[in-house]
């Protein structure tokens, strides 16, 4: 299947055990790429033949602008604030020779507040593929990583990203991670990973963007 990145579409049902992506204090271990320009559609093409189905979503994010790689302060779709802290940046990842990144250590909790005059927000227009990956853990606890590839766009800047992020029980975090990685990234084209030249959270990201 080929989607467009227009009109949001979503693909089957995910798994029941799917972890509640809503709470209000979220612990990860993240990866993320960025590609300037459009996304090719290879790309697309690679990341739906590699998952057994997907969400697609479009949306905007706004983020607040405050000059810090490690500090995410967002309201996705005009929604309650989302504010990530990248608590320390760990180990070197890769699968092979394909793609490879340092894992991030992110805590995100949402709190009700509105926008301060004299604050600068920047939207992002978002089209996200996402798979929700995921691994029982210990206790029969559930362990997940979203696998995300996504069409970006900031003031007229396009680009793509590919990211993963391992959430659910401390324990397991790391070991899903990998295994979410050594199964995407193993047949992924050198071509493409060779087009995500950039390894950065989204406020590192929208720092370049924003000339900050």
């Amino acid at each position: 299947m080929t989607h467009q990145f227009a009109a949001p579409q979503i693909g089957s049902t995910a798994d029941l055990h799917t972890l509640d992506r809503r709470a209000e204090v979220l612990e990860t271990l993240e990866l993320r790429w960025f590609a300037p320009g459009r996304i090719p559609n290879p790309a697309v093409s690679w990341f739906e033949a590699s998952a057994p189905h997907v969400e697609v979503e479009e949306r905007i994010d706004s983020y607040l602008m405050i000059g810090r790689p490690d500090i995410g302060v967002k309201r996705r779709d005009s929604g309650p604030l989302e504010v990530k802290v990248r608590r320390c940046t760990g180990r070197r990842m890769s699968v092979g020779d394909v793609l490879v990144g340092h894992v991030e250590e992110w805590h995100k909790q949402t709190r009700d507040r509105s926008p301060a005059a004299g604050e600068r927000w920047l939207d992002v227009h978002k089209t996200v593929i996402t798979y929700p990956f995921r691994l029982a853990g210990a206790g029969g606890l559930v362990a997940g990583c979203d696998i995300e590839l996504a069409a970006v766009r900031a003031e007229e800047v396009e680009a793509w990203t590919l990211a993963f992020e391992a959430s659910g029980p401390r324990s397991d975090r790391m070991s899903v991670l990998r295994s979410a990685m050594e199964q995407f990234l193993a047949d992924l084209p050198a071509g493409i990973a060779a087009a995500l030249d950039l390894e950065a959270g989204y406020p590192a990201w929208l720092m370049q963007v924003a000339g900050l």
